[in-house]
This record gives C-alpha cells, structure tokens and sequence, in this order.
C-alpha cells in the first residue's frame, strides 16, 4: 500500500507534523511505503484560470507541486493534517 501524508502546518516540526509521522509510522509497520510532505516547505502556486491543463491534461505552472501530482495518482491512501486557524485549515492546505 503507498501512503501520502500531507502536512499542512507553518510549522514543520510542530504537533501537526508529529501526529501525521504517528500516523505513518503506524502504516509503515503495517507494510505500508509512506511519503511525508509539508505543503508549508513548498512553493506551490495557486491556479492561474489559464486552462493549459486541458490541453496537455496537465498543469502547466512550473512549481513544487508538479512531483506532488504523482504521489497523489499512485498513492492508496490519504493522511492528510492540518492545524485549524479561524474555523479553518491553513492557507497552505487549501
């Protein structure tokens, strides 16, 4: 089974980032092939409307999220975690 955990926090070594490891850490003694990665780390673009992806069926922005993509088609299972600002998750994890 491949695991993609997604951390969402500022933070990276904060209690959202130990709790999705704890999380991984459970699938990983399961069998499990886990990746972490935290959107914080990341310079990911938002959508531009430009609608290159359908043309191309795929994003035309060159940024951090490109080998994201992958993980997220080839991947089992979700772990997704976020601390909650507002009433809502981060700004990272939208």
């Amino acid at each position: 089974m491949k695991v993609a955990a997604f951390v969402g926090s500022p933070r990276p070594d904060g209690a959202t980032d130990a709790l999705v490891r704890q999380v991984v850490s459970g699938a990983e003694e399961n069998g499990a092939d886990a990746s972490v990665f935290h959107i914080g780390l990341l310079n990911i673009n938002g959508c531009h409307a430009c609608m290159g992806c359908r043309e191309t069926g795929n994003c035309v922005l060159d940024d951090d999220m490109q080998p994201l993509f992958d993980e997220i088609r080839n991947a089992d299972c979700y772990v997704i975690g976020t601390p909650i600002y507002f009433y809502y998750m981060t700004a990272q994890m939208k």
